[in-house]
């Protein structure tokens, strides 16, 4: 999690596996989805799904989670599999606290 300026959104970065198929976005599960992440191919070992935080909602809804309540993350692989994995939030806000006393 970052932003690039004090002026921007901050994003969310997930790195995947380099076999993801842009099919269908990377999808964030809470407990359902709320949020698809764009899909940015990079170069080496990972490929890359971003998330921008310009929906005061979805940032709402990521504070809300109790830490023990684990989302996930869902993509289709190149074989059309689709995949997924844990994702836990434990220390999300106190995280996105601190981001927000930074000084750039």
């Amino acid at each position: 999690m970052a932003r690039r300026a004090k002026d921007q959104p901050l994003r969310l970065a997930f790195r995947l596996p380099v076999n993801v198929t842009v099919v269908r976005p990377v999808a964030l599960l809470l407990d359902t989805e709320v949020a698809s992440l764009p899909f940015r191919a990079r170069a080496g070992a990972a490929c890359q799904a971003q998330l921008k935080f310009c929906d005061d909602v979805l940032v709402r809804k990521l504070r809300a989670r109790a830490a023990e309540q684990q989302g996930r993350l869902e993509w289709v692989d190149a074989g059309g599999h689709d995949q997924g994995v844990a994702l836990s939030l434990r220390g999300f806000s106190a995280a996105l606290d601190a981001l927000a006393r930074e000084v750039l």
